[in-house]
C-alpha cells in the first residue's frame, strides 16, 4: 500500500471512532433524559425507578419476576447464541419444580395484574399507565395499593 492510502485509511477509521463516540454520548444523555440516571437500562422499569414513579424494592421485585419467567418460558427475544447449546447441560429438576412454583405463587399474588407486569417486566414494553404496574408490583412485596404491609 502506498503511503497515502494508509494516511486515508487512519483517517477514515479516526472518523467512525469519533462518529462512535458522538453517538453513545447521544444514546447517554437521552437515557438520562428519559429515565434521570444514564446507569438505568432504558426500558420500562428503569425509566419508571429514574422518574420515582416506583421505588427500589419494586424495582428489585420486578427483577425477580422477569428472572423466574425467563428461566421457566425461556427469553422472549431468543437471540441465535442462546439456542446454540453450548457443552454440556446439567438438568436439575428439583430447582426447576421450584422456579416453577415460585412463578405460579408470584402470579397468584399478581392476579388481574399478571398481563400489565410480563408486559413490563418480561417483554419490555412500555404501559400506557404505570398505575397497574405499581400496584402488581405492590402485590407481588405483599403490600396494598396504599404502600401499607398487609
Amino acid at each position: 500500500m502506498t503511503k497515502a492510502i494508509k494516511l486515508q485509511k487512519k483517517r477514515s477509521q479516526a472518523l467512525a471512532r469519533e462518529k462512535h463516540k458522538q453517538q453513545l454520548l447521544m444514546a447517554r444523555a437521552r437515557q438520562f433524559e428519559l429515565s434521570g440516571n444514564e446507569n438505568l437500562p432504558f426500558e420500562p422499569l428503569g425509566v419508571a425507578l429514574g422518574n420515582k414513579i416506583i421505588n427500589k424494592t419494586q424495582y428489585d421485585i420486578g427483577r425477580k419476576y422477569e428472572e423466574y419467567y425467563t428461566k421457566v418460558f425461556g427469553k422472549p427475544h431468543a437471540k441465535t447464541l442462546n439456542l446454540i447449546n453450548h457443552g454440556e447441560v446439567i438438568f436439575n429438576e428439583e430447582k426447576e419444580i421450584a422456579e416453577k412454583t415460585m412463578l405460579n405463587n408470584m402470579d397468584k399474588l399478581l392476579a388481574n395484574y399478571r398481563k400489565d407486569v410480563i408486559d413490563v417486566c418480561v417483554y419490555h414494553q412500555f404501559p400506557k399507565k404505570f398505575k397497574n404496574l405499581k400496584i402488581g408490583l405492590n402485590k407481588l412485596l405483599g403490600v396494598d395499593i396504599y404502600g401499607k404491609k398487609r
